[in-house]
């Protein structure tokens, strides 16, 4: 199960050893097995941790790979609140690097 604190830990580690590029053009995460913890607060309090980070998200596009419903609640709620990145759901990764990199 993933939790919002899983998801805060997760980046702050990526952030701070600086494994995420500057000028990549997005980041591509794959949510296909994950069960996200009652998904709406999850969703927004994951929303809101994109916008409050828009330094680093600045100008990149979020792909999420996914499968149920409730995974597809948090890519939506990123491009619906968030105006420093780009954010969608896919249901394969080939299409996920396509949208990526166009």
């Amino acid at each position: 199960m993933v939790s919002f604190s899983d998801f805060v830990s997760s980046w702050q580690y990526i952030i701070s050893n600086n494994f995420l590029p500057s000028d990549a053009k997005g980041i591509l995460l794959d949510y296909r097995k994950a069960t996200i913890l009652s998904p709406i607060d999850e969703a927004l309090k994951v929303s809101d941790y994109f916008s409050v980070n828009g330094n680093v998200f600045q100008h990149k596009k979020i792909a999420f790979v996914t499968e149920t419903p409730e995974q597809i609640i948090l890519p939506i709620l990123i491009q619906e609140y968030s105006v420093e990145c780009e954010s969608r759901p896919f249901s394969t990764v080939e299409a996920a690097v396509r949208w990526i990199t166009s």
